[in-house]
């Protein structure tokens, strides 16, 4: 009897090990796959905000040079006005 069941045992245990062996490689694969989208992930977040960085520090210098401009202007016109002043009141 044991000659008759001892095949049928390795047979299924054989194929207990397959199964176990590949569901084992897929989740492997499955973790790796996750751990690569999660780096990739990452690494886009890191670039926009490197990018918004860039656009914040290059309005604050456009809002700079635009106040500058702002105030030449400003003191252009004074200096219009003042000079336009004096020649009216000659």
């Amino acid at each position: 009897m044991d000659k008759l069941i001892l095949p049928r045992m390795d047979v299924e245990k054989q194929k207990t090990v397959e199964k176990t062996r590949k569901d084992a490689t897929e989740a492997a694969i499955a973790q790796v796959r996750a751990k690569i989208k999660e780096q990739l992930e990452a690494e886009q977040a890191a670039r926009e905000a490197a990018e918004g960085e860039i656009i914040d520090s290059l309005l604050i210098h456009v809002y700079g040079l635009a106040y500058k401009m702002l105030c030449v202007l400003t003191h252009v016109i004074y200096t219009v006005v003042c000079t336009g002043s004096l020649l009216l009141s000659l």
